[in-house]
């Protein structure tokens, strides 16, 4: 998958996911670019960092990666976690 096809996805599935890493919501995954690397990590009901983050060499894996993470926790939300 390349970035375009990536960033259609995320839309048109209206995945939480948010690619500036300034404003931080919770329940949804972020991306962060920090020392020329991919951060992706998960924020709980607090907006506070769930786990991780997980580091990624290349923006498409940290893409690939959140948008996994943010069908996992779409599915979750649906269930009222």
């Amino acid at each position: 998958m390349n970035k375009l096809k990536a960033l259609l996805l995320i839309k048109k599935e209206k995945l939480p996911i948010n690619l500036q890493g300034r404003i931080i919501k919770e329940n949804e995954v972020v991306i962060l670019k920090k020392d020329g690397r991919y951060q992706v990590y998960l924020t709980n009901e607090r907006a506070g960092i769930q786990g991780g983050p997980n580091n990624y060499a290349t923006e498409i894996e940290a893409l690939d990666k959140a948008i996994s993470k943010a069908r996992i926790l779409r599915t979750l939300k649906g269930k009222s976690i």
